[in-house]
């Protein structure tokens, strides 16, 4: 059975990608943010009140928490760790992508009601997943011993 290699990333290729995960991170918390800010701020970002008469809540408080805890916490955190490289980053950003996803399937079974945002916010979760796999495939090199070889940081 043949393995199938992948040709090494050049650093800047690894800049590239590891600089597109951040910004549509960035993005998609600072998003998730400035929309639990808005609900919270008396529903400021006017999302319409028949959405709400669909779900169990009485206010837009707790959707507001919901986001926060569920999208923008958990794509911080993978910012972060994309942000420092560090080792969990690759899990982070494939947990924070898929949880926005399920997020979105989750508000349309809901709310009942569809707009513009969710499948931008579904591809961003699908980008997230995508860049991170490719950023961190494959890990270190192996040596013909099996062994990984010892890598800088780049």
């Amino acid at each position: 059975m043949a393995v199938r290699t992948h040709a090494p990333l050049t650093a800047r290729r690894r800049w590239n990608l590891r600089a597109a995960v951040v910004m549509v991170e960035f993005v998609v918390a600072a998003t998730a943010i400035a929309g639990a800010a808005g609900m919270l701020a008396d529903n400021a970002i006017g999302l319409p009140d028949a959405w709400l008469a669909a779900t169990p809540f009485p206010t837009w408080a707790w959707p507001a928490v919901l986001l926060l805890a569920v999208v923008a916490v958990p794509m911080s955190i993978a910012l972060v760790g994309e942000v420092r490289r560090a080792v969990w980053s690759p899990l982070a950003s494939t947990l924070a992508g898929t949880v926005l996803m399920v997020w979105v399937v989750v508000q349309i079974v809901v709310v009942r009601h569809f707009f513009l945002l969710q499948p931008v916010l579904a591809a961003a979760g699908l980008v997230i997943i995508v860049l991170s796999g490719w950023l961190h495939r494959g890990g270190p090199p192996r040596r013909p011993s099996g062994r990984r070889v010892a890598m800088r940081r780049v």
